[in-house]
């Protein structure tokens, strides 16, 4: 049975390895056209961003995960920890991000300082605060994956300056590549790509970990370990005019060492629980998805154009 699996493997590796350079000129013009997607639709003073679909998903699909990961009995924890990383996502954006061009962004590291209070007072729930990390661990490359695809379409989380070959071109007047950084038809690493690269092997590894029935502690320090190495790399090739640099180093790569010598620490300490596998996708689960969709989806893909307030606009107005 292994064996059929490796030959398998190796046999769907081998189209797209044969000719690396061809196969890389697909996914580049792919990228490229999803990153020139942007479409919005005015309904009075609202408008709807199409990019908000996949911040939906992002937030229905980890919902799942987690949930099906923690099992029913912590299903009121796992809505809590969500809600707080949503927020956290906002708060972070307003604090690092914000400007007065930019009223409403939002930031991952805020999400995962906000999913660890959301956990830290679940008990609150009746939900343990390891198990809930470790849950929310598994689904958290999957989540940033679809995320990135949003980033691609809105601009965010750039690349600097690339060869020809390699960069894609932003062409699409609302992206904050055009508006931001000024960047328009010049060619950029695709770095929300390099992540979406880089979170598929994370996930994967993940998952294999809790199919195995790894501890709770290994799980949470392997993904705070490998998604800081990730993003240590990928930083490297990031270029967002807001970010600020610190002794050399864009601020995300410092808290993508933080990450890496704290997921070292989790995997020092006792071994704790393990719950194998995921639990049945039940019909609560299915609402919940659903509705968090819905509310992250409107959080980050419907904003107020010609609104100067504080959250009321996702991209520069007209």
């Amino acid at each position: 049975m292994h064996g059929v699996i490796d030959v398998l493997a190796a046999g769907l590796l081998f189209l797209p390895l044969s000719d690396p350079l061809a196969t890389w000129g697909r996914v580049r013009t792919t990228t490229e056209r999803i990153a020139n997607s942007w479409r919005e639709w005015r309904v009075g003073s609202l408008r709807l961003i199409n990019h908000g679909l996949y911040a939906a998903a992002a937030a229905a699909v980890g919902f799942v995960i987690t949930a099906t990961a923690t099992g029913p009995e912590y299903y009121r924890g796992v809505l809590w920890m969500s809600l707080c990383s949503l927020l956290g996502a906002g708060i972070w954006g307003q604090l690092f991000e914000g400007s007065s061009r930019l009223l409403r962004p939002f930031g991952w590291y805020g999400g995962v300082t906000g999913a660890l209070v959301g956990a830290l007072t679940a008990p609150l729930f009746g939900a343990p605060v390891i198990p809930l990390l470790a849950a929310m661990a598994v689904a958290a490359p999957w989540i940033q994956l679809l995320g990135r695809v949003r980033c691609l379409v809105q601009g965010c989380c750039h690349g600097g300056l690339a060869a020809e070959g390699v960069g894609i071109r932003y062409r699409q007047p609302r992206s904050r590549v055009v508006q931001l950084a000024h960047l328009t038809g010049r060619p950029i690493h695709a770095t929300p790509l390099y992540s979406i690269a880089g979170n598929l092997i994370v996930g994967a590894i993940l998952l294999r970990l809790r199919t195995l029935g790894a501890a709770d502690t290994l799980v949470l320090g392997i993904f705070l370990i490998l998604s800081g190495l990730a993003r240590f790399v990928e930083e490297g090739y990031r270029a967002e005019p807001q970010t600020p640099v610190i002794g050399g180093l864009h601020s995300y790569q410092w808290l993508a060492i933080a990450s890496v010598l704290g997921g070292v620490w989790c995997t020092t300490l006792a071994a704790g629980s393990a719950r194998p596998g995921f639990g049945p996708v039940e019909p609560r689960v299915i609402l919940g998805a659903l509705a968090f969709g819905l509310l992250a989806g409107f959080a980050m893909g419907a904003d107020f154009p010609q609104s100067n307030r504080r959250f009321s606009r996702l991209a520069p107005a007209d």
